[in-house]
């Protein structure tokens, strides 16, 4: 705890103002419950907000419920600046157990707020354009090396990626839904989280095949959509500028 306290004391100092941190039955085989509540005591002792992400419990574990019930967490809960959520768990080998969870098709039909809107810099210091769960497996959210110098020639390096825009305004579940039409379900049997769709969107040679062949008919009203979100986002965040200053 002291060695967390130290951490998180020096990230404030560097302007930190959020730590996220991500917890549940795969990542407890290796770092414990009680490390990720220490975390968390430590950021909003420091100033930090802190949230914690539960992925979904298999039949077998209930990582969510213990956090629910630990004194500690619900001493953090009352304080602001603090949030534990339940969030969608995606499998990555064929053979991983079954979760408690079924898809909310409503918010993963939504597009990808993460694209555009996120620059990552990887443990191994290369840029990624999201900090999705699947971003190691597509090649087209990898944007190069990060030299220290150079992170904002790769981030504008994205404009000419029109699948990018789609992403962000449709998302990848509703892409695949429109361009494979009957086929879709085929492809989407089982997904629950938007990164899953993403991966399958990418991954896959027929709706990449797809993509292609009709992507030019999609360029001007995908681009509209986004320039008026664009606005529109712009527009809010000027009038709560102007109402701070007013107060």
């Amino acid at each position: 705890m002291e060695r967390a306290g130290t951490l998180c004391a020096e990230l404030a100092k560097s302007g930190l103002g959020e730590l996220n941190l991500s917890t549940g039955r795969d990542h407890q085989e290796f770092v414990p419950e009680s490390s990720i509540i220490n975390a968390a005591e430590a950021a909003i002792a420091s100033g930090i907000d802190a949230l914690i992400t539960v992925e979904t419990d298999t039949m077998q574990s209930n990582c969510y419920l213990s956090l629910r019930s630990s004194e500690r967490i619900q001493e953090l809960m009352k304080k602001p600046g603090f949030r534990l959520v339940n969030n969608y768990w995606m499998p990555f080998h064929a053979d991983a157990p079954a979760r408690k969870q079924e898809a909310d098709l409503q918010l993963i039909r939504k597009g990808c707020e993460q694209v555009f809107d996120n620059l990552v810099v990887t443990p191994h210091d290369n840029l990624s354009a999201c900090c999705g769960l699947t971003l190691e497996h597509i090649a087209e959210m990898r944007l190069g090396r990060n030299d220290g110098s150079n992170m904002k020639e790769l981030f504008e390096a994205q404009a000419d990626d029109f699948l990018k825009y789609w992403l962000r305004v449709d998302g990848p579940y509703a892409i695949i839904e429109n361009v494979m039409g009957d086929a879709a379900p085929s492809y989407l049997d089982g997904v629950v989280h938007g990164c899953q769709a993403c991966a399958i969107l990418h991954k896959t040679p027929a709706i990449r095949s797809k993509l292609t062949e009709v992507y030019q008919s999609h360029i001007e009203n995908v681009l509209t959509r986004f320039e008026i979100a664009r606005a529109a986002a712009s527009k809010s965040v000027l009038n709560q500028k102007e109402i701070a200053h007013g107060a």
